[in-house]
């Protein structure tokens, strides 16, 4: 994975007003908000999870940057998600809905 300085990123929303975006909707935002870090960070994060902020286990962290297409042709997703005890890689559908739980993880600048 990707080594990257965990303290130099942040999150944030990729809803504006809106209660849940759709994925094509969700991508477009992460490509305006320089937001579009994929599944090697989510890996890298994943592997040095100590070091993620506590405060951002209230969200799930979606890293737009990698899609897959399984054998039914449908797009995910990586994100990763606070379970209670620790932060596991999971994959969603593009096109669900996309909420208000989520959050880009983008480098600051």
């Amino acid at each position: 994975p990707t080594k990257i300085d965990i303290k130099k990123l942040e999150i944030m929303s990729f809803l504006k007003g809106e209660s849940n975006i759709s994925g094509k909707k969700m991508r477009e935002r992460a490509i305006e908000l320089k937001c579009n870090l994929g599944q090697a960070e989510a890996e890298y994060l994943l592997e040095h999870e100590a070091e993620i902020p506590s405060e951002w286990q209230n969200f799930y962290l979606v890293f737009p940057g990698t899609l897959w297409r399984q054998p039914d042709g449908s797009l995910h997703v990586p994100y990763l998600d606070w379970d209670g005890d620790r932060w596991c890689l999971e994959w969603a559908w593009l096109e669900r809905g996309w909420s208000s739980y989520g959050r880009f993880v983008r480098l600051r600048g």
